[in-house]
């Protein structure tokens, strides 16, 4: 019995991670999504994407992202379903 509650909770947890996934995947292709961050020294060559406000390590914070101009896309409400499901599992 307790083997299959660990093998059920591993399920959700793994449902969970692709759910993430799809949706910073569907978030990143839109309008502020995935960008290279600038960095002086070139050391960060990886995509990234800012829900809420922007972070860039020059900068810190801002509303906008200073390379275009757009504004980060709002924290999306499934995340924060995604979180409080997590944490009512734990």
């Amino acid at each position: 019995m307790i083997k299959n509650r660990e093998s059920a909770a591993r399920s959700r947890a793994r449902k969970q991670v692709d759910d993430i996934v799809n949706i910073c995947q569907k978030w990143g292709m839109e309008s502020g999504g995935f960008y290279k961050p600038s960095c002086q020294n070139g050391a960060d060559n990886r995509q990234h994407m800012c829900f809420g406000r922007n972070w860039d390590p020059e900068t810190r914070y801002n509303n906008i992202y200073t390379r275009d101009g757009s504004e980060p896309p709002p924290l999306p409400y499934e995340l924060t379903s995604l979180a409080e499901t997590a944490i009512q599992d734990a």
